[in-house]
C-alpha cells in the first residue's frame, strides 16, 4: 500500500490492500478459459451461507477478516473446478 499511496499521492487503508489483490488474481483468473463466474459465485456464497449457518452467527462483511476468509474459499473453489 505504501507503493501505491505515495506514487499516486492518496491514503489508502491498509485493509484495502486485500480488495486490490482480490482484483488482481480476479483479473488473472477471467484469463483462464475453465473459469465460470457464475458457479464460482454460487459455491462460494453457499460455502459461506453454510458457515454463517453452522456459526449461528451473521459474518460482517465490512471486516476485513470476512475479506481473507471469502479469499481463501474462492481459492478452495478454484481448486475444486481446476480438477
Amino acid at each position: 500500500m505504501e507503493i501505491i499511496n505515495h506514487t499516486m499521492h492518496i491514503h489508502l487503508p491498509e485493509e484495502e490492500a486485500v480488495n486490490i489483490a482480490f482484483h488482481l488474481v480476479n483479473a488473472q483468473a477471467t484469463d483462464n478459459l475453465e473459469y465460470d463466474s457464475a458457479r464460482y459465485v454460487k459455491l462460494i456464497g453457499d460455502i459461506v451461507h453454510i458457515v454463517q449457518y453452522a456459526l449461528n452467527k451473521d459474518l460482517s462483511k465490512d471486516s476485513i477478516h470476512y475479506v481473507r476468509f471469502v479469499t481463501h474459499v474462492r481459492f478452495f473453489v478454484e481448486r475444486f473446478f481446476y480438477k
